[in-house]
């Protein structure tokens, strides 16, 4: 069965990116924070490894500015993501877009036992 994801849950995690707005243009700076609903209904473990998992993707902007190399890696991952995808998606395990409604994107894990396990 496929989420909707364009509907939200109190179990949602949202990471916000606000940009620094001065004089009606952005500076270049940002701020970056993980929300969650204080009403989400996951146990305090597993809030705290989602909340965790948010942390390290949230990580990855301070860590681009220190090593350039990882900048220009995930740049060209992210140009070239979809294109790839397309083009492989049948044919490969991992991490892939299982769905995508305006800037949400539905990520899925392929497996070679998908639906046979």
């Amino acid at each position: 069965m496929k989420t909707d994801m364009t509907k939200r849950s109190l179990n949602d995690f949202f990471i916000q990116i606000r940009p620094e707005i001065k004089k009606g243009s952005w500076t270049g700076q940002i701020a970056i924070n993980i929300v969650f609903s204080e009403q989400n209904t996951l146990n305090e473990k597993e809030k705290m490894e989602i909340w965790h998992l948010c942390r390290m993707m949230t990580s990855v902007i301070p860590m681009m500015e220190i090593d350039k190399d990882l900048m220009e890696d995930l740049d060209d991952f992210a140009r070239n993501y979809m294109e790839d995808y397309d083009k492989e998606k049948k044919s490969k395990e991992g991490l892939t877009v299982v769905g995508k409604d305006g800037n949400v994107i539905q990520l899925g894990l392929l497996t070679k036992t998908k639906g046979n396990a």
